[in-house]
């Protein structure tokens, strides 16, 4: 890393030019076969290269001068000689799998190193180089800024800031999960004025997606995929990847720390991305990243539930009855809907929503639910308010406040619950929640979207009138 803070030119790097000369120099290519030539690229030349490309930007004259050497002693078995090439570099650029030579692209690879440099900076900020940036720059790592001020500063400070993501287009980037860039998917020809949309040029007036602008040019099933997501609104800056497999890893969403755990947590962790990426090679399906965490906690939970039962031979159920009660004030990826009704401590009526929300999880589903009821009970005034929800992975993420925030909606979850008001979130079991429940299975028979009831509908006053008699339901659960 250059250590001066003087115009960047190809004398500073020069440096490394005449270490990958003597590298070449030094290597006998004509005695090597072509694979014995690419293997020494690769593992001694591609690996010199990237040592210096994690915390700067190389000039481009200097990675054209490398790849420049690199082709030669393929192709030729001398840096200095130039011959004929039987394929295109950019195909043997390509993974082995790709048919490719698995060789790197120096130039996406530098990128991508500073990105993750750049990615660090807000998922890793206590550690002492981020600080250190953060404080020298005067950056937030925790404002998702969209872009950075790098008019002046060092040489690593301005290569993130040439990274740093912006915008995302609607059209030929990949946002919505499982599909690829939306391009390949369009039912009729694209029109020219919207080709190159961002996201939030997708977006009406009133915050809500602009089906009559893309709607027609894409599947059903997509339509309904894209329903799911809530729209990029000014508070959310600019359009911003969907990381929620990194985010997940990375801030240790699991509720585990023993070794144990640990271990148990790797060992389904590593089985889970092996299945997902047969399903890859072998069926061509793209496994949902948040599909998969979901699915890894999920399992983790069980297997130590499970274990834990055995050492204590607590095995046995009982079943026990529950029902809808009063609520006790606190001391001090198929089409899913939400739902949700505010009602009193006595169990009257004062208002509920259902959503038809798309294809999503359902854990997405319910933060929808979450945030549509936390933005009505707020709307009518409702200051003191106990939520009750019947999942349990988002209470529990609700209450430690382990959520991922890079998500807009749980961003906007987050910024309703710091309002001027008081919040308990409590888990309670479905067969105590069959109203809400109901109201969901109904949002499945409206249009996409939010649809609000000043009373409650014929069939949940029925579920209403035996939560206030105090009907109970069986469950078996641990004793």
């Amino acid at each position: 890393m250059p250590l001066l803070h003087l115009r960047v030119s190809k004398a500073m790097y020069h440096g490394i030019l005449e270490k990958v000369e003597r590298k070449f120099n030094g290597w006998s290519g004509k005695n090597l076969s072509f694979a014995g030539r690419v293997t020494l690229t690769q593992i001694v030349m591609q690996a010199l290269s990237i040592y210096s490309m994690q915390t700067t930007r190389l000039p481009t004259t200097t990675i054209t001068k490398i790849e420049q050497q690199r082709r030669r002693f393929i192709w030729s078995g001398n840096s200095e000689v130039k011959k004929l090439h039987l394929v295109n570099w950019v195909d043997v650029c390509h993974s082995k799998l790709s048919e490719g030579l698995g060789l790197k692209n120096l130039m996406l690879m530098n990128k991508a190193l500073l990105m993750k440099l750049g990615w660090g900076l807000l998922v890793n900020n206590n550690s002492y180089w981020a600080q250190g940036i953060c404080s020298k720059y005067g950056f937030d790592p925790t404002g998702y800024a969209t872009s950075l001020h790098t008019k002046y500063g060092s040489y690593l400070w301005k290569a993130i800031g040439r990274v740093w993501l912006k915008h995302i287009r609607f059209w030929q980037d990949t946002w919505v999960a499982d599909v690829g860039p939306l391009v390949n998917l369009a039912v009729a020809p694209i029109h020219e004025a919207i080709f190159h949309d961002w996201v939030a040029d997708a977006i009406n007036s009133n915050g809500l997606w602009n089906w009559s602008r893309f709607g027609f040019l894409l599947p059903h099933n997509v339509v309904l995929m894209i329903a799911a997501i809530k729209p990029p609104t000014p508070n959310n800056n600019a359009d911003q990847f969907y990381w929620d497999w990194i985010f997940a890893n990375i801030q240790g969403t699991s509720l585990h720390s023993s070794t144990r755990e640990l271990s148990c947590i790797f060992g389904v962790a590593i089985w889970c991305i092996w299945v997902g990426r047969n399903k890859l090679l072998f069926e061509g399906k793209v496994v949902n990243e948040e599909s998969m965490v979901q699915d890894i906690r999920v399992r983790v939970e069980e297997i130590l539930r499970t274990f834990d039962a055995f050492q204590s031979d607590r095995g046995l159920r009982v079943q026990n009855m529950f029902g809808w009660l009063p609520p006790r004030w606190p001391k001090g990826s198929g089409l899913v809907g939400a739902s949700g009704l505010i009602r009193d401590a006595t169990g009257r009526w004062h208002g509920g929503f259902c959503m038809n929300i798309g294809i999503c999880s359902v854990t997405i589903a319910e933060l929808w639910g979450l945030y549509q009821g936390l933005i009505l009970a707020w709307q009518m005034g409702i200051r003191l308010l106990v939520v009750e929800i019947d999942s349990l992975c988002v209470t529990q993420l609700l209450n430690k406040k382990s959520f991922n925030a890079t998500l807009p909606l749980v961003n906007d979850i987050l910024g309703l619950l710091s309002h001027d008001w008081q919040v308990f979130v409590h888990y309670i079991y479905r067969e105590a929640n069959f109203a809400a429940d109901f109201l969901a299975s109904h949002a499945l028979t409206l249009p996409l979207g939010l649809h609000h009831f000043a009373t409650p509908p014929l069939d949940v006053e029925t579920w209403l009138r035996n939560d206030g008699l105090g009907t109970v339901f069986p469950r078996v659960v641990k004793p």
